[in-house]
């Protein structure tokens, strides 16, 4: 038991550890020359099926998700855990949180230019920024949760295919650089991994919600 937690433990630091250094690659220009490099000798495609399939990572989409999950989880337990739903919803916050401020703080641009159309968001303006992805961050995000609630191999081996296929999406349409998806999915699977809220956070919030449920 205790070395599977430290096992665990030893995963969580070398993914964050690994994230660090690809930002930190990318401040130095590290990734300049190989990212132009994969983005030239890829075939660029703007095929309809491979933007359908990008956008199950959108923020609506997986929000769609995160509540199929929450319900799953609700299920098993026989009742509604509010615990795991902030955690849940408030870890996904966090996640984009991170993407949103790397992205302004970055300020780089995409490899193409994504015409409004296809991302009809209020956040477009800094959506227009390319580092970190935030499709690859929200697609990690969920295989890390997945990763966490679940002991089923299946079930984690399909959250982290979905979420490689996801930056291979964003590669092959043409909207990210490869340390972009890298970067993102990184930081995504590690929230996911490890996002907890304190005890004491999580009474207050349990508190609120049944101090409203006794005023209805």
């Amino acid at each position: 038991m205790v070395s599977t937690k430290r096992a665990s433990l030893m995963k969580n630091y070398f993914i964050l550890v690994v994230a660090v250094i690809t930002i930190v690659l990318k401040i130095l220009g590290f990734w300049d020359k190989i990212d132009v490099y994969v983005h030239n000798n890829l075939p660029i495609t703007h095929a309809i099926y491979l933007q359908v399939f990008t956008e199950t990572a959108s923020v609506f989409i997986s929000l769609i998700t995160l509540v199929l999950i929450m319900f799953f989880l609700s299920y098993r337990k026989r009742k509604v855990d509010i615990n795991s739903v902030l955690e849940l919803l408030i870890g996904f916050a966090v996640t984009n949180l991170i993407i949103v401020l790397l992205k302004l703080a970055f300020g780089l641009p995409r490899p193409s230019k994504i015409t409004a159309s296809l991302i009809p968001s209020i956040v477009s303006s800094i959506d227009v920024y390319s580092f970190p992805s935030g499709h690859a961050g929200r697609a990690g995000y969920l295989a890390g949760l997945i990763e966490r609630v679940t002991n089923r191999s299946i079930l984690k081996i399909i959250g982290v295919t979905y979420a490689i296929l996801i930056c291979m999406s964003r590669l092959l349409l043409g909207y990210h650089w490869l340390s972009d998806v890298i970067a993102g999915v990184l930081i995504g699977y590690y929230v996911g991994l490890t996002f907890y809220l304190p005890q004491k956070l999580i009474n207050r919030f349990t508190a609120v919600f049944k101090g409203t449920k006794r005023t209805i």
